[in-house]
């Protein structure tokens, strides 16, 4: 016979509470020392999420109910190591080129390397702006 406390969520609230007191942050801060601005590279992937952990209180989860259930949507900036810089978790509805002035801010990288969902004109002019070369 299981318990009833196996499926809670309580990793999830504890990912949550790492996040939202900045622990996260960081964690990678001191994982990424010296971090290769040859290269910004910036890309995203969805996350299946686990249906026991769509449940948890306060709200503060970026999933979106979809056709394939709650999906929400990582989005990262590397350095030319693969080594993270920044890492961005929205729901999995957003478009990829929305969450890329947040990565992009504050990156001082001579080439940026992103797939065509990030190819608009405010990302384009945003990364000249900060003398940053697009790759094409």
């Amino acid at each position: 016979m299981y318990s009833a406390n196996i499926g809670r969520s309580r990793p999830i609230e504890e990912s949550s509470i790492g996040r939202d007191r900045g622990i996260w942050e960081q964690l990678l801060a001191q994982l990424v020392n010296e971090p290769d601005f040859e290269w910004l590279i910036i890309d995203a992937s969805h996350v299946k999420v686990h249906h026991h952990g769509t449940g948890a209180q306060g709200g503060n989860q970026a999933m979106a109910r979809t056709k394939g259930g709650s999906i929400p949507r990582c989005t990262a900036a590397v350095d030319a190591h693969g080594m993270p810089l920044r890492v961005i978790i929205t729901e999995g509805t957003r478009a990829d080129c929305s969450v890329a002035a947040t990565l992009i801010e504050g990156m001082s990288a001579e080439m940026l390397l992103a797939d065509k969902a990030y190819d608009t004109n405010s990302i384009l002019a945003l990364a000249q702006d900060k003398s940053i070369t697009p790759v094409k």
